[in-house]
């Protein structure tokens, strides 16, 4: 688990390399910043099935991201009902999903569900979004 990884290294003392260490581990594992657990298994999804680590818990204008794949313009939601299950958030995702579409970013929403049981499905998804866009810019 990439977070597992990164509490790993924070918890070395003294050891000759720490610094080498956490910048490699934020250019393999990207950099932990994960408020949720939901946002842990989706980096470890990721992880597992080779997929590019995203940022996390990004700001874009005046709204924040859980995950982004910034050169491929890719937005990545995490919702779960605890979270997500009301009328008033129900609507402000739409704002806001139109928003970031306002900025050129594609928005794709994944649940708590898909990703603890479909993850093959969600990966095949996100590499089959981030080869579309890396076809574009190439």
């Amino acid at each position: 688990d990439p977070d597992d990884l990164h509490a790993w290294a924070k918890s070395l003392k003294n050891v000759r390399g720490l610094t080498k260490l956490h910048q490699a581990l934020d250019h393999v594992v990207g950099p932990a910043v994960v408020r949720s657990e939901l946002e842990s298994k989706f980096r470890s999804l990721c992880q597992a099935h080779g997929l590019p680590m995203p940022e996390t818990n990004v700001q874009l204008g005046s709204w924040e991201v859980d995950a982004l794949y910034r050169t491929a313009s890719i937005a990545i939601e995490l919702d779960s009902w605890r979270f997500h299950g009301g009328r008033w958030q129900f609507h402000r995702d739409r704002r806001k999903g139109l928003a970031l579409n306002r900025m050129g970013y594609e928005v794709i929403r994944l649940t708590w569900a898909q990703i603890k049981n479909e993850p093959d499905e969600v990966a095949a998804t996100l590499l089959a979004v981030l080869a579309r866009a890396s076809s574009r810019l190439a």
